[in-house]
């Protein structure tokens, strides 16, 4: 089962850099970018349950300028699958392959946390999900009122650093504040401008596959910095 996300995640990468227009209808698991300018994930293979899918776009906006370091955003809604699984934003990933990330989910709640992700792959090796820096289980979520509610309901998800603070904006409200120096102010400046986003596919008690598939759709939405700063 850990091979199966591994292999999905290259498999997203590939997919994202080569362009390809994807039809969900004709396969029961797809990562691509859709004509109206969203990158759809979508899946209704039962090999899925339980896994978390990832995917990191490096450093580079839609319009080509660097990412920068200190803002990251996208926009992300999910059209249907089980309300309670979490969907959301990778940020500030360095090249060992730590990162952050925040999830929300349909309900209205959000949750932070952060992974180590091994350099050499072996198949019962995909670490769990870590909390930040004194706070619970990465895994706890937190009532967000700022958050839209609902299946196909668009949330921008915003994080903006400042050294190793995260403010954590949705929907341009800030909804946390968090310090961690699990990556370093140095390595971040020197190579954090990687985003991507993350999609959790519940069990088989909690999603209703094939009929009802995970559908999630994402876009990156760009801040370039304004004076060249963030740039390495």
């Amino acid at each position: 089962m850990k091979n199966i996300s591994r292999i999905c995640f290259f498999m997203g990468l590939f997919f994202i850099l080569s362009g390809c227009q994807l039809n969900p209808e004709s396969t029961r698991t797809v990562y691509g970018e859709r004509e109206d300018g969203w990158f759809q994930f979508y899946t209704n293979d039962p090999d899925w349950h339980g896994e978390v899918f990832r995917s990191i776009f490096g450093r580079l906006n839609p319009d080509g300028t660097l990412i920068d370091t200190t803002t990251f955003e996208i926009e992300v809604k999910k059209v249907s699958g089980n309300q309670l699984q979490g969907f959301g934003m990778i940020f500030g990933q360095v090249d060992d392959g730590r990162h952050f990330f925040v999830n929300i989910n349909v309900n209205g709640q959000h949750a932070i946390g952060r992974r180590m992700m091994p350099t050499n792959p072996l198949p019962d090796d995909n670490l769990a999900d870590q909390p930040i820096t004194g706070r619970g289980l990465a895994v706890s979520w937190a009532d967000s009122p700022r958050l839209h509610r609902g299946f196909n309901r668009s949330n921008i998800i915003r994080v903006e650093r400042s050294g190793t603070t995260y403010t954590v904006f949705l929907n341009d409200h800030e909804a946390d504040r968090f310090t961690d120096g699990f990556i370093a102010n140095a390595d971040m400046n020197s190579q954090g401008h990687r985003i991507g986003f993350r999609v959790s596919v519940g069990t088989a008690a909690q999603q209703a596959f094939p009929n009802t598939p995970v559908d999630v759709r994402f876009r990156i939405r760009t801040f370039p910095p304004s004076n060249g700063s963030g740039y390495p």
